[in-house]
């Protein structure tokens, strides 16, 4: 396959910039800064889930609460593939012929009643119904701002963008790109191989959505727990282009306080609290969705989960990704190797200056190659080189890669 690009062009990258830039100006800061990151975790979604109307209504008011719109009820209509409309949308909610087509949609706030639709099909895919209404709650928050764009195909990307503003980019960079895998013909039939599937929601590229995140990570500046809840629960490919934007971001904008400047932040010294994950879980959902029969749904949150599935490659093949992880070891070796050498040079034996030097240099090298780390190119988990197999995925390790680019450059299984 032909190689891919980490990150997006130029362009790209300074639209993401100039539309964060526009989303504080118009909103404020304090959301950007202050959220926390929606994880697709049952910390984030602890709910009860249910496959059905009630299910996703009970969603929804959560995704609501993180994007700042608590006070609002919902009204969910569900519909077949086939036909986005439905016969109960209540007076006044307009539904436009734009939904035709898609997973869920967005058709306005009538009476403090946020009007929602969601395809069927999303009842068997929590993930994708919990991406879908990330999206459409951006569309509430919107318009809820009086931010929406004429331009349909511009209004959605922004919306996109939205998500990853109001700390659910996670959820939306996911879905933009999902493969998955599974065996088939494995139980007592002479046929056996793999199924693969890839499935685009949303509007703008992974890559894109990733800049985007990586971006709101490095401005909000949490630390690297922040960053690393963020890499796990990315799909794959999306943390590889997570960790190529941040490379980037660090890269161009070494002094954080710049690309602060360029989305029009105050200093930290002037923002808010951050908000805390259980302050937006203090209050419960269920007297706002107490339906009848809601004793007897499923109580496990884990039924609602959008986490990454590592389990996918399971009979797969994957490579061993290597990263490098002694930087502060090799720098701490060149600095003492540097240190050496100049004492020497000062000595009646300047020569052997250039020996300490070059001596240093080679050993600082090796070492710093032993402390190299290796990752699954399936499910990024933590592998060593005399590893057969994933321990995490399954995937047979089929071999190591040179750079840790290479791994969106691997062949599709």
């Amino acid at each position: 396959m032909a190689g891919v690009e980490l990150i997006p062009p130029e362009g790209e990258r300074e639209w993401v910039l100039d539309a964060l830039r526009g989303l504080v100006e118009a909103c404020g800061h304090e959301h950007l800064v202050c959220t926390p990151v929606v994880l697709p975790s049952a910390d984030c979604f602890p709910d009860r889930w249910s496959p059905d109307a009630r299910g996703v209504r009970r969603l929804a008011l959560r995704i609501l609460r993180y994007a700042g719109l608590g006070e609002l009820d919902v009204e969910v209509a569900m519909f077949d593939d086939d036909r986005a409309d439905h016969p109960r949308l209540a007076p006044g909610v307009v539904h436009r012929q734009d939904h035709e087509g898609a997973a869920a949609w967005f058709a306005g706030i009538v009476d403090g009643t946020c009007h929602f639709g969601a395809a069927t099909s999303l009842l068997d895919d929590p993930g994708g119904v919990t991406a879908a209404l990330a999206h459409e709650s951006a569309h509430a928050f919107r318009h809820a701002r009086g931010l929406e764009m004429e331009a349909r195909d511009l209004e959605e990307c922004l919306t996109d963008l939205s998500t990853i503003y109001l700390g659910m980019g996670v959820l939306t960079a996911n879905a933009s790109l999902r493969h998955r895998s599974w065996a088939i013909g494995r139980e007592g039939n002479s046929l056996g191989g793999h199924a693969w599937s890839t499935q685009h929601l949303g509007y703008l590229s992974p890559q894109t959505m990733c800049f985007a995140l990586a971006v709101f990570e490095r401005v909000r500046e949490r630390g690297a727990g922040e960053r690393r809840a963020i890499v796990d629960a990315l799909e794959t490919n999306q943390a590889g282009f997570f960790k190529a934007a941040r490379r980037w971001l660090e890269r161009e904008f070494p002094d954080v306080a710049a690309l602060r400047g360029r989305l029009g932040l105050p200093e930290p010294a002037g923002w808010p609290k951050p908000v805390g994950l259980q302050e937006l879980l203090a209050t419960p959902l269920d007297e706002r969705v107490a339906d009848e029969g809601d004793d007897d749904l499923d109580t496990d949150p884990s039924m609602l989960v959008a986490s990454v599935d590592r389990d996918w490659n399971v009979e797969g093949e994957a490579w061993r990704v290597p990263y490098e992880s002694a930087t502060a070891f090799g720098s701490a070796g060149l600095f003492l190797t540097v240190a050496a050498a100049m004492v020497m040079f000062s000595t009646e034996y300047p020569w052997l200056g250039v020996v300490a030097f070059v001596a240093g240099a080679v050993v600082t090298r090796r070492f710093s190659r032993r402390f190299v780390r290796y990752e699954c190119s399936t499910c990024n988990g933590l592998v060593r080189l005399e590893d057969e197999r994933c321990a995490l995925c399954g995937g047979k390790l089929v071999g190591t890669l040179a750079r840790a680019e290479d791994r969106l450059e691997l062949p599709e299984p």
